[in-house]
């Protein structure tokens, strides 16, 4: 039992891993700089802002973190975890790359049902994530989203854009920080060394 107890501990802290290189900070600052920049100059191409930082996160995790933390096979429970989590990032973040385009073409839905929703939803929905994949910076950086959607739906798109854009520069430079911290913790493995330590990463 205690065997299975630490396995579990062991899993839980090499999963961590995955976020101390700043890429998911990264994809979530793209994302909030992408939505501010967005609604303040009313240009629907900031849009592919926030479409580059999950492709800059999947780059990174490819050619950066791996060469330098290695691989590791994961139990499926964890496995059936990760799948949950990507299915509902990738609905999401879909449904309000729609909502977002759909406002910036004057095509937007009822306030009155879709604010309060938007608010709650999207808070909600970022905390359970956060909780699920044990991503702590999260549990803030879902906060700041709810505050900019509830800023943009109940107030005004200038103060809500302002929101968005204030806490992407604050995440941006807390990925820049972690990313930089990353770098010269763990540098490229060697794998023709067999002295040298091995790490494992999640991917």
């Amino acid at each position: 039992m205690n065997n299975q107890s630490d396995l579990e501990k062991t899993e839980r802290k090499t999963f961590t891993l995955a976020y101390r290189d700043g890429l998911w900070d990264l994809a979530f600052a793209c994302m909030m700089i992408g939505h501010g920049l967005g609604l303040l100059t009313d240009q629907s191409l900031f849009a592919l802002v926030i479409l580059l930082g999950p492709l800059l996160m999947i780059l990174g995790k490819r050619y950066i973190t791996t060469p330098r933390l290695g691989y590791v096979r994961f139990s499926t429970d964890r496995k059936r975890k990760l799948r949950t989590i990507r299915a509902i990032t990738i609905i999401v973040s879909v449904l309000v790359l729609a909502l977002f385009i759909s406002v910036l073409t004057g095509h937007r839905p009822s306030r009155a049902l879709i604010a309060p929703l938007l608010t709650a939803g999207i808070t909600a929905t970022l905390l359970l994530v956060a909780w699920y994949i044990d991503f702590k910076r999260l549990y803030l950086y879902a906060l700041l989203i709810g505050c900019a959607v509830g800023l943009n739906e109940f107030v005004s798109l200038q103060l809500g854009g302002t929101m968005y854009l204030a806490s992407g520069i604050m995440t941006l430079s807390v990925a820049i920080i972690l990313f930089i911290r990353f770098l010269r913790r763990y540098p490229v493995q060697d794998i023709n060394d067999p002295f040298q330590e091995n790490h494992h990463a999640v991917s």
